[in-house]
């Protein structure tokens, strides 16, 4: 399934990546950008994570050329169980470019190095134009935020084969911005229990979509 293609073997396995080794696990698990999808058909992704422990204290995002932030935010409050959902205000992200997503704890100064930080980016217009077009013959602009759009993005990555896009930072951005639901609960819910889980550990396989 596209969910087990998201969190394949290959990329979890021996702790390869170093952002995944910090950020992966119950207490404190990014899932939107998560350097494993990157790339997003939405221009406004948003920035999903995890952090029980109210750990995390500030947001950047970088410009992979520059070094500099092109934007930083501390961070606000999170909901009772713990997540925090972020967008850039006002920042026009480039098609086809890659940015860098950062998170910052307490205490940690200057800039992110890269285990502290995920890639991501929106997928340039050719890549983007067989789901824009397959929006259109649905009705949907891909920013409703309901089960329907949600299912869009889940069924467009697993009709895709491996060297095409997965559209999880959308099904992403469309879950947490939907209002609560036992639906909407289910798959967060299934999130936490296939994906926040330290490198390690063997993912059970549960599909969604």
């Amino acid at each position: 399934s596209w969910w087990q293609r998201l969190i394949s073997e290959e990329r979890r396995d021996g702790g390869r990546d170093p952002f995944a080794e910090k950020y992966l696990n119950e207490r404190l698990c990014v899932v939107s950008p998560n350097n494993i999808s990157i790339g997003s058909w939405s221009d406004r992704p948003l920035f999903v994570w995890l952090d029980r422990d109210k750990a995390i204290q500030r947001v950047e995002v970088y410009d992979a050329d520059i070094e500099e932030p092109i934007w930083d935010d501390d961070v606000g409050e999170g909901t009772e169980d713990g997540w925090y959902v972020m967008e850039l205000p006002n920042l026009t992200l480039e098609p086809g470019k890659t940015y860098h997503f950062a998170l910052r704890l307490a205490g940690e100064e200057g800039h992110a190095n890269a285990a502290d930080r995920a890639k991501f980016g929106v997928y340039s217009a050719e890549d983007a134009a067989p789901v824009s077009a397959a929006l259109e013959a649905a009705g949907l602009t891909g920013y409703e935020a309901n089960l329907e759009t949600l299912r869009f993005f889940a069924d467009q990555s697993g009709n895709r084969n491996l060297k095409e896009p997965i559209y999880f930072l959308d099904f992403a951005r469309i879950l947490f911005s939907m209002p609560a639901s036992a639906e909407r609960s289910t798959y967060i819910n299934e999130i936490v229990n296939t994906y926040c889980k330290p490198q390690s550990e063997e993912l059970p396989n549960i599909p969604l979509g």
